[in-house]
């Protein structure tokens, strides 16, 4: 089987430390879904850009890339940390523990403590990620700015507190080698049950959702799979999307893994609606909303 290459996670410049004072890391990402960043509309002159936000729009090419500033810039309080942000025509900036990070519709932002934090491709406001454990005050003023309100945990351990979002935690097993555990997503009771309740929570969120496991990537993996099937999205692009993990974090992901857990559930269930219906408990009603939801 010839494996789609690894999308580039990232086509944001990153600045050497004589770019901007302390460590200055760029990602991109899609536009921020409105959040504290949304103030009241400039009568007259355009919002000032000002100090640290400053320094990294003009490190991230300023007007040329991001445009005009939209908003006036928001300092919110964090983990008793300052954080600040502002938005611009085409992005936002951020800055806070000592890093500025800006978000464009060309890549995906990115999250230092949790390299794999993306969106799920093909389907419309889910992310996904593996543990924010020790994750900064700005990375959690990223998760509330992109409007993330539901994290659903399917690894053991807690997740961190951040505003506005709630948390959620169906654990999924891993127990044996890679085949084993991923075939078990099919085959082992309480998985499919947790799996169930995993995509019963998405159906019925209207804000964008974020998934993970430890790594974000073999649960995460599978559950994105499932939904990104759910949705119609093509095979070559789920590959694609599996494979990510690669260049994003590093971490090694086969799709022979992915495929036996695809083939477990054809010869057990035929189908992902019946697979997800008998097998997971997920309500009919749920399954159409889910559909509906992420396309």
């Amino acid at each position: 089987m010839n494996a789609p290459r690894p999308q580039d996670p990232s086509n944001a410049t990153h600045l050497s430390h004589d770019a901007v004072p302390r460590r200055l890391v760029l990602a991109g990402a899609l536009g921020l879904a409105g959040t504290a960043l949304m103030g009241a509309r400039a009568a007259q002159a355009a919002p000032r850009v000002e100090g640290r936000i400053l320094q990294t729009y003009l490190a991230a090419g300023g007007a040329d890339v991001l445009g005009a500033a939209v908003h006036s810039e928001v300092k919110r309080r964090i983990s008793h940390r300052n954080t600040y942000g502002q938005r611009f025509e085409h992005g936002v900036v951020w800055w806070g523990s000592g890093v500025g990070k800006v978000d464009l519709p060309r890549a995906r932002v990115r999250l230092d403590t949790s390299p794999n934090f993306r969106p799920v491709r093909g389907v419309r406001d889910l992310w996904r990620t593996g543990d924010l454990d020790g994750c900064t005050p700005l990375e959690k003023r990223i998760v509330v700015d992109l409007g993330i309100e539901t994290m659903i945990a399917m690894n053991s351990g807690g997740d961190p507190s951040i505003p506005g979002v709630d948390r959620h935690s169906y654990y999924i097993s891993n127990a044996g080698e890679n085949l084993e555990f991923y075939r078990g997503y099919v085959t082992r009771e309480a998985s499919r049950t947790s799996v169930g309740r995993v995509l019963g929570r998405v159906a019925r969120s209207d804000a964008p959702v974020l998934v993970h496991c430890h790594a974000g990537k073999d649960r995460t993996g599978w559950v994105c799979d499932l939904m990104q099937a759910v949705a119609g999205v093509s095979r070559e692009v789920r590959d694609a999307d599996y494979l990510a993990t690669l260049a994003y974090s590093g971490s090694t992901v086969e799709l022979d893994w992915l495929a036996a857990a695809r083939e477990q559930l054809v010869t057990d269930y035929g189908t992902v609606a019946d697979y997800l219906v008998d097998g997971c408990g997920l309500s009919r009603t749920d399954l159409a909303r889910l559909r509906t939801r992420l396309r």
